[in-house]
């Protein structure tokens, strides 16, 4: 009994170990305007849509220098890596929000922003 119980937590302790963890989701941003998003690896890869600057995707591959990317709608394509930073940005879903100051209802709505919209087909 205590030989199988060793045998159990040595097993235990390898895959707590040995097993891959899942890595944090890589999120890029467009960095100008008009950005193709294709269907391959490369410039002669048809392409998909377009994208503006600041439009967010997660990486979910790479191959060279370019990421195979998920947009918030899940569709997903390639785009070539230096047209996108790390800097975040967000999609907003709704045709009007309070952006607030601070993390609780009470808290005084921030002045308007300029946003800047991206979209696709």
């Amino acid at each position: 009994m205590y030989s199988q119980l060793k045998i159990f937590l040595i097993f235990f302790v390898f895959l707590l170990f040995c097993a891959p963890l899942p890595s944090e989701a890589k999120m890029v941003s467009i960095n100008r305007e008009g950005v193709n998003i294709r269907s391959g690896p490369s410039t002669i890869s048809q392409v998909k849509w377009k994208v503006d600057k600041g439009f967010p995707l997660k990486v979910i591959g790479s191959r060279g220098k370019w990421y195979k990317v998920r947009d918030f709608e899940n569709d997903e394509g390639w785009v070539y890596s230096p047209l996108t930073i790390h800097k975040a940005h967000l999609v907003v879903k709704k045709p009007v929000i309070n952006i607030r100051n601070g993390p609780v209802p009470t808290t005084a709505l921030s002045p308007r922003q300029n946003m800047e919209w991206s979209s696709k087909p």
